[in-house]
């Protein structure tokens, strides 16, 4: 019992160490949906590779690499043009978010770096259609979070869905707990309540404020 009380002390600090480290890095990711991310990584069923569809500035990605670091698991392959998703291209509504250069590789890989994960992450800077192409390691759990639209997510998922294994962990960040609410984010929302939660492929979804997470049971026929 004692051991296991100091054991959880140490968990706890090391989580809110990470917390520390990325105060001031860029994104929308809450601390409990990277603290599960964490947990995901570092407990996560199955044996495969972790794969991010979606990095920005590299929030997420080091809470997954910090997960699966911390218990010598497998490195996080984080998948990325780093051009923007087109609510942060000129115009749109996270426009201001984006670097002067317009990529945001290079703010990426100094975050990564300063929060000592950058030799158990695998940058692929292509976009994900790209990235499925070459494709043909087994996953464990893959996180979306690139671009928000219905057409988009639902391609994410429906192309690397196939490589994850089963009872392996996928993903989705944005989804609206309260499906058909005024608040409905549609893109992911969707994905998860209708492309995923009607077939039996798939566990119910978890979800945990707008980050959620299925279970695989086999893959969808497509």
């Amino acid at each position: 019992m004692v051991e296991d009380f100091f054991k959880t002390i140490a968990e706890l600090e090391g989580i809110a160490s990470i917390q520390r480290s990325i105060r001031n890095i860029d994104g929308w990711l809450t601390d409990i949906e990277g603290i599960s991310l964490y947990y995901a990584a570092k407990y996560g069923p199955g044996n495969g590779a972790i794969v991010e569809i979606g990095s920005f500035k590299g929030k997420s990605t080091i809470w997954l690499a910090k997960g699966s670091q911390c218990v010598g698991r497998e490195r996080v392959y984080a998948i990325d043009t780093h051009l923007g998703s087109p609510e942060h291209r000129p115009g749109g509504e996270f426009a201001s978010h984006m670097p002067p250069e317009g990529t945001t590789e290079l703010v990426f890989r100094r975050n990564i770096e300063q929060t000592d994960v950058a030799d158990w992450i695998l940058p692929l800077i292509m976009s994900s259609d790209d990235a499925v192409k070459i494709w043909h390691n087994p996953i464990r759990l893959l996180f979306i979070d690139a671009d928000h639209s219905y057409e988009a997510i639902r391609n994410d998922f429906i192309k690397w869905q196939q490589h994850v294994i089963p009872g392996g962990l996928i993903a989705l960040h944005d989804v609206d707990r309260l499906y058909g609410s005024p608040k409905i984010l549609d893109g992911p929302t969707k994905v998860v309540y209708e492309d995923i939660a009607q077939t039996h492929s798939y566990s119910a979804p978890l979800v945990v404020n707008h980050l959620a997470f299925v279970t695989k049971i086999r893959s969808i026929k497509t």
